[in-house]
């Protein structure tokens, strides 16, 4: 690494002495480098600092890009790419580079759990190796949900959208998995747009958690919901019950007796997660039987869903279950839901 030294000294000379063509050529020696010796964040840095120095040296500029892609790629995992290559086939060269060195690595031994049920995880979790064990705990018993093998993937509704895991996940002896943090989506946005949509996509192909619950008769969703129309009208509450800031108002999508899924329009992606667990009071107006019916409860946000390019979904459980009543006059009124967007209550 003695010639990299020598290149950050050269080009810092040259950068103050107005030497434009021998500051370009050195960069670009530099960046090439950097890449070579797989310090990708360094040549990518003096790609940008190649960049502003000198816009039109597009030759070099293109050419330092190619290259780094280019080691990028030949420095992945051949086993990593031979568990994902479905993934990866999906995806540009850059799309894949961006992926791969976005994840990290971890180890698994015996029961240490990658997430638990009840708790909030963000991370999207790529089985390499090892087999794993996805429970369900209910009625004070745990039920086995799934064994996760080689070329799984979970996490995935905690990582596209805000919600409590509805499962436990960990391995039986030992597993080796990549992961990736939620941050990573909003560093995308720019420089790969269509990553998120590609890699959400390609998660569409695993069987969703609550229909893995369903089959095994443990579907939390144990009230029957129906789609409806009306408004609603979401106020976030303090600890004390007190209320906090202006109402939120949404569209409803489902409702059953122990709570809805509401349709709403949120600036921020990140204000969405901020509401998960909060209480909210809720006021609905709704048509039922072709008359207005106003309806108020208190309720948690158990999950907030956002799949790339929809609107936001809150789904609310009520603190307070609806009466018997107007339940019947629900069913008798309405279809039964589509399945999207799907409840959580």
């Amino acid at each position: 690494m003695d010639n990299v030294l020598r290149f950050d000294q050269l080009v810092g000379r040259y950068l103050a002495e107005k030497e434009m063509n021998a500051t370009v050529a050195d960069l670009f020696r530099l960046i090439v480098a950097h890449a070579r010796a797989k310090e990708f964040e360094k040549a990518e840095s003096l790609r940008e600092k190649l960049m502003d120095t000198d816009p039109m040296a597009l030759n070099e500029i293109i050419t330092s890009a190619e290259i780094i892609e280019q080691e990028k790629k030949e420095s992945i995992s051949q086993d990593h790419l031979t568990v994902w290559a479905d993934l990866y086939q999906a995806l540009s060269k850059e799309e894949g580079n961006a992926l791969y060195y976005a994840m990290k690595e971890a180890s698994f031994f015996n029961d240490h759990q990658l997430f638990t049920q009840g708790d909030r995880n963000s991370n999207l979790y790529f089985v390499n190796q090892g087999q794993l064990k996805m429970l369900c705990r209910q009625d004070g018993k745990e039920f086995l949900v799934k064994k996760l093998n080689p070329g799984d993937i979970v996490g995935i509704e905690t990582f596209f959208s805000a919600s409590i895991c509805t499962t436990t996940v960990s391995p039986f002896s030992t597993a080796k998995v990549s992961y990736l943090e939620k941050s990573v989506l909003q560093s995308w946005k720019e420089k790969f747009p269509s990553l998120e949509t590609k890699l959400y996509q390609y998660c569409l192909n695993f069987e969703k958690t609550h229909d893995l619950l369903k089959k095994k008769g443990l579907d939390r969703r144990t009230q029957k919901r129906f789609l409806i129309e009306g408004d609603a009208s979401l106020r976030i509450l303090g600890t004390n019950g007190a209320r906090i800031g202006n109402p939120l108002r949404g569209m409803v999508s489902d409702i059953s007796a122990s709570g809805l899924s509401c349709n709403v329009r949120l600036v921020k992606k990140e204000i969405g997660h901020l509401l998960l667990g909060r209480s909210m009071e809720v006021k609905l107006c709704l048509v039922v039987n072709h008359d207005k019916r106003f309806i108020g409860r208190i309720g948690t946000v158990v999950a907030v869903s956002s799949p790339p390019f929809e609107d936001y979904y809150l789904h609310i459980n009520f603190h307070q279950m609806l009466d018997s009543v107007l339940v019947k006059e629900l069913a008798h009124s309405f279809r039964q839901p589509k399945k999207k967007p799907t409840s959580y209550s």
